[in-house]
């Protein structure tokens, strides 16, 4: 059962003020999100910011749209494009990137100019969309925090990436406040260890290559050892696994506690590992099942993919 929460060990997620509830958006209406307000602010830290209004637009205020013009994009008013606001927009991340390198994750607004993970709209000169791309207070943020995890609150309805989204917050959260405050080559190699299984699942070629460059440490810093590691780390886990990933991880996890389990045991793990890839069970029904056995055996505990964030989120009960 895990155990309540202590604040100051809750992981930092900026949010769009609009999504928190705050009556921000250019028609001075918010976009609340119930997931995220009532459900998770049990597990994280908020930090709220609407780059519109911090940058000094009003609420209300006329909408504004991203226009391209001589393959640059600026922020205008959609009937008075005469001001761009791109360059204070990008001022503005900056600052908040600054103050966010303690964070964890990061939720935007959906279709939002500013604040739009890929789903923002972006016109041409005469007024026609031309395609959709990231609102560009994200696209200056992601320049500042490559790593940091983000995603659109429209997104955690989707089960999938719902899960995949808080695996990358909770791994980067541990990587921020168990190994960087105490860095040394160790807890990079307990870090791998214990993400060694993760990584498999998601990305085998990054696995071996961070294993080699954790066998030869000594011709790099251990600032940069640590840097070039996170950086394969994160973007090993930034891909999206399916059900035949997640099938692959437990039964490489059956096959690590094989020594200790019957083989009555195994069967049954092995059997609802395939009703899992037939879709007839969700993963929590066989990850369930495998917790319970290493509970039992007290075997491999220390590896993240038992527990890769708080069960009482429900993350696998629908995938």
């Amino acid at each position: 059962m895990q155990q309540p929460i202590d604040n100051a060990n809750k992981p930092i997620i900026g949010i769009s003020a609009c999504v928190a509830g705050q009556e921000v958006r250019y028609n001075a209406s918010h976009k609340r999100s119930k997931y995220c307000m009532d459900t998770l602010s049990a597990y994280f830290r908020y930090r709220p910011f609407c780059p519109e209004v911090a940058i000094g637009l009003p609420v209300p205020r006329p909408a504004i749209r991203i226009v391209e013009r001589d393959n640059q994009l600026t922020l205008v008013e959609t009937h008075e494009p005469k001001d761009d606001h791109a360059p204070a927009i990008e001022a503005y991340a900056a600052k908040v990137a600054a103050g966010m390198r303690d964070a964890s994750g990061f939720i935007f607004m959906q279709k939002s100019p500013t604040c739009g993970l890929g789903s923002a709209k972006v016109y041409g000169i005469k007024g026609g969309p031309l395609r959709s791309d990231d609102g560009l207070f994200v696209r200056a943020l992601r320049k500042h925090l490559p790593l940091l995890p983000i995603t659109e609150a429209g997104r955690l309805n989707d089960a999938k990436l719902r899960e995949h989204f808080f695996a990358q917050v909770y791994a980067y959260h541990e990587w921020q406040t168990e190994i960087m405050p105490n860095l040394s080559v160790r807890q990079l190699t307990d870090f791998h260890y214990r993400y060694k299984m993760t990584l498999r699942a998601h990305d085998q070629v990054i696995l071996r290559q961070l294993g080699k460059l954790l066998a030869d440490p000594h011709n790099v810093s251990l600032e940069e050892l640590a840097q070039r590691y996170i950086e394969d780390f994160m973007r090993a886990l930034s891909k999206v696994i399916g059900v035949k990933h997640h099938a692959y991880a437990m039964t490489r996890m059956v096959h690590y506690m094989k020594r200790w389990m019957t083989t009555d045991e195994r069967q049954y793990a092995d059997q609802l590992i395939e009703q899992y890839k037939q879709g007839s069970i969700p993963l929590v029904a066989p990850m369930s099942t495998l917790r319970f056995f290493m509970q039992k055996y007290q075997c491999a505990k220390r590896l993240a993919v038992w527990e890769p964030y708080p069960q009482e989120l429900g993350l696998q009960n629908a995938i």
